[in-house]
């Protein structure tokens, strides 16, 4: 399950316990025994199209790419915007002082692997 918000696990305990009551009174949708899970992408979910990463934007994620950008393949920090033709622009620290950063152009089709970097004070309470 998925959510604008995020999602606790309270959020799967209950769609879990409606889909079984469903199941359960709809017998002829599964036949004999199932499992049943419920989940949710997690807190360092997987970002796969473009429309992920624009619902990120403002977020710290973290990108690998098949091609290297200025020497690397790795990168790590706040995803700034999502072009309409698809480049991101992802603001990385540059260990260069304590505030200082750089912003990095990524086209999308070089990424091979990204996903949201858990922050602490992004945790939903």
């Amino acid at each position: 399950i998925d959510s604008l918000g995020g999602i606790l696990v309270k959020d799967c305990e209950t769609v879990s316990r409606a889909m079984n009551r469903f199941l359960d009174e709809h017998e002829d949708y599964i036949r004999g025994h199932y499992y049943l899970e419920v989940s949710s992408p997690g807190i360092e979910r997987p970002l796969f199209s473009l429309e992920d990463y624009r619902r990120f934007c403002g977020k710290k994620v973290k990108i690998k790419t098949g091609q290297e950008i200025g020497g690397q393949k790795r990168f790590s920090g706040i995803l700034e915007h999502v072009g309409g033709d698809g480049e991101i622009l992802l603001r990385t620290e540059t260990g260069k002082g304590p505030e200082e950063s750089e912003t990095v152009r990524i086209p999308f089709e070089w990424i091979t692997k990204g996903n949201l970097a858990f922050e602490e004070n992004n945790k939903r309470e």
